[in-house]
């Protein structure tokens, strides 16, 4: 029987508090990886790294040294953050509301619950497309006739298709999750008034002499 495939080393920078410490690094582990190293840090709300360049260079030397394929930040940063502290450690960084989309991801079980997640997913992203593509506005492709198209152009509306493809998926998928629910219902109900409505119609017939009144609801 094939083994588990190793888990990704990471360098976790957050709050120096044990309870914030302790549920980082759980929700590391829960993510699938393992932690290398833990950094804390008072204030993680810098302008160019989130954490500050004093940490941001001793994560650098970190990945230097080390396996560590990622940095996981315990905070919500901004797209030039996580853009400006993966240039400067030559490694993946995650912030805290792209790792717990990932836990949810890996414990999603219906494909509802997935495409919930995958909305989500892109709800996060499509905003930083952006702003990544202003800093890297010189990456552009070459078009018919020299005009070239930038990465905006690009990976915009492929997002925004995808957003429409899942939206879509989710709306089929719920119809059919309520269908799938209603229809033994349904049956139930119409089989009770097949039965039930003759035997209403016979009781509520009345005799009076050789005249017969019959009472029906339609």
């Amino acid at each position: 029987m094939p083994g588990k495939s190793p888990r990704k080393e990471v360098a976790l920078v957050t709050y120096p508090d044990s309870f914030t410490l302790e549920e980082a690094k759980s929700l590391v582990d829960s993510a699938g990886r393992k932690t290398l190293r833990v950094f804390t840090q008072k204030y993680l709300n810098h302008t160019e790294y989130g954490i500050g360049s004093g940490k941001a260079k001793e994560l650098e030397e970190l990945v230097k040294e080390s396996n560590a394929e990622q940095v996981i930040v315990d905070e919500h940063l901004t797209s030039k953050q996580i853009h400006n502290l993966e240039k400067l450690t030559g490694v993946q960084v995650i912030d805290r509301e792209r790792l717990i989309l990932d836990i949810f991801y890996s414990r999603a079980t219906t494909n509802e619950a997935k495409l919930q997640i995958q909305l989500a997913e892109i709800r996060y992203e499509m905003p930083r497309v952006r702003e990544i593509a202003k800093m890297t506005a010189g990456d552009e492709r070459p078009g018919k006739g020299g005009r070239g198209e930038y990465v905006v152009d690009v990976k915009f509306p492929s997002k925004h298709c995808a957003h429409t493809e899942v939206n879509m998926s989710f709306d089929s998928t719920t119809i059919f999750a309520f269908l799938d629910c209603a229809l033994p219902i349904l049956v139930i109900v119409s089989v009770s008034c097949c039965i039930v409505y003759p035997v209403l119609v016979s009781k509520l017939t009345l005799k009076s002499g050789t005249r017969t009144s019959t009472w029906r609801y339609v």
